[in-house]
């Protein structure tokens, strides 16, 4: 995958303005270091890559310390995501986020176990629970 620093200033930008052009907002920064984080991965030799990796663990550890959002890079995540809300924000490096999704408050993403995948959850709709189920929109309305 080829992906330039303009790339990487473009998808940042449009993560700025899902948040309401808010650089303070916790859900845009935790954004912005995944975005760092993928765009580190593209830097050819490891000796070049080891300090934008070492600022990258920086940054993911005060996201993680100071808001309570865990979103690591290996995540994927689609264009125009909001997370709402900082606090209690878990994602697995395995999950997949698509596009223009909402994340609040107290939401953990991922698998129990690695051998067996979550489904995914229609367009439009809102799971909610353990083990998550539909309570509006997508297949269950």
């Amino acid at each position: 995958m080829s992906f330039s620093a303009i790339d990487l200033v473009a998808q940042i930008a449009e993560d700025w303005q899902a948040h309401d052009r808010d650089l303070t907002r916790p859900g845009f920064q935790a954004l912005a270091v995944h975005r760092f984080g993928n765009w580190r991965m593209t830097i050819g030799p490891k000796p070049l890559r080891a300090p934008f990796s070492v600022l990258y663990r920086l940054l993911y550890r005060s996201v993680r310390n100071l808001y309570g959002i865990e979103l690591p890079y290996t995540t994927q995540v689609g264009r125009r995501v909001v997370i709402e809300h900082q606090s209690g924000i878990v994602i697995h490096g395995n999950a997949e986020i698509g596009d223009d999704c909402i994340i609040r408050q107290d939401v953990t993403l991922g698998n129990r176990r690695s051998d067996r995948p979550l489904d995914d959850v229609p367009a439009g709709a809102v799971a909610v629970g353990v083990p998550a189920r539909i309570v509006r929109g997508g297949s269950a309305e």
